[in-house]
């Protein structure tokens, strides 16, 4: 196995597998078929503790709840992920907000550019997509505050992606 089908292995089977919240952070042991060539954050080699591999939950637990809301953060926090990557837009009236794209309509039933609305208008907006949106009442998008509010008291580190 090649060293590029053994990195899509870890990251689509291995590193689903391991999201626990005793493994605040997980070292994955190549066992079988390793690469000739070093893959490594420390350079020291794949099977030292100077070379630990960090789980992020990219836009929180996205096979729990919709990318980008304080359901999937909460989700991140509650397995232990080293870090939860979010992404923020400013509204109109200055407001940053979790949401990956400019526009709005990829997961809410408006249409337009997230910089041209008011935050007021922005929290009315009903969810459309995600996984189990429908499980969450009153989903709304959140802003910056509210995600950095579910990291207190937690080992799980903020991460702000600026889009805008």
């Amino acid at each position: 196995m090649n060293a590029s089908k053994f990195n899509k292995l870890i990251t689509n089977v291995l590193a689903p597998i391991f999201r626990c919240k005793y493994l605040p952070c997980i070292h994955i042991v190549k066992l079988f078929n390793k690469p000739s060539e070093v893959i490594s954050i420390a350079g020291k080699g794949v099977d030292t503790p100077d070379d630990p591999i960090y789980m992020t939950a990219h836009r929180g637990v996205t096979s729990i709840a919709p990318e980008n809301t304080i359901p999937a953060y909460e989700e991140a926090v509650r397995l232990g992920y080293y870090s939860a990557e979010c992404d923020i837009h400013r509204t109109k009236d200055g407001v940053w907000v979790l949401i990956h794209n400019d526009t709005v309509d990829k997961y809410f039933c408006e249409y337009g550019e997230i910089k041209e609305a008011d935050f007021e208008d922005v929290r009315k907006y009903s969810f459309k997509g995600g996984s189990n949106f429908w499980a969450y009442d009153d989903l709304k998008i959140p802003t910056l505050d509210e995600f950095l509010d579910v990291f207190v008291g937690s080992n799980t580190r903020p991460q702000i992606e600026i889009k805008a």
